[in-house]
């Protein structure tokens, strides 16, 4: 992973120009070794100057959910498959919350303002949000 942000640092990426980089290199408890980076690319929309359309705009030209796009033995390895592991205390749900609702776009989901909402609405939006882990975790993938 430092060798392809070097090397975008030099040429242009597949991001257009990365100015800076940070990695951390993670192992996981089974040893597998895996990336956290932050990338800073030169031109980028900036939340809180630019409008969030702009950014969205900007996130979907390099990034994507769709599986489709995918090679199949990268989707392979790319998808939650609700391994017993996964699972704390032989409870049913997976304890990544998977699967997780895909969004056609990139959208910038900003919180209610706390004091917009009644207690009884955010009760019921808490219900609604149960349901939709309930029935998602319902879903064999």
């Amino acid at each position: 992973m430092k060798s392809f942000c070097t090397l975008s640092l030099k040429d242009n990426s597949i991001f257009g120009h990365l100015v800076e980089f940070f990695l951390v290199t993670k192992f996981q408890s089974r040893g597998s070794q895996h990336d956290h980076g932050l990338l800073w690319v030169a031109n980028a929309p900036i939340y809180g100057l630019d409008s969030n359309n702009a950014i969205e705009n900007f996130v979907d030209k390099y990034i994507s959910c769709d599986n489709n796009k995918l090679a199949p033995n990268l989707r392979e390895a790319q998808t939650c498959h609700h391994k017993k592991t996964y699972r704390k205390k032989n409870h049913a749900i997976c304890q990544f919350n998977f699967p997780w609702p895909l969004m056609e776009k990139t959208q910038i989901l900003e919180p209610f303002p706390m004091e917009s909402l009644t207690l009884s609405k955010r009760i019921h939006l808490g219900e609604i949000i149960k349901i939709v882990f309930e029935e998602l975790n319902k879903i064999d993938l």
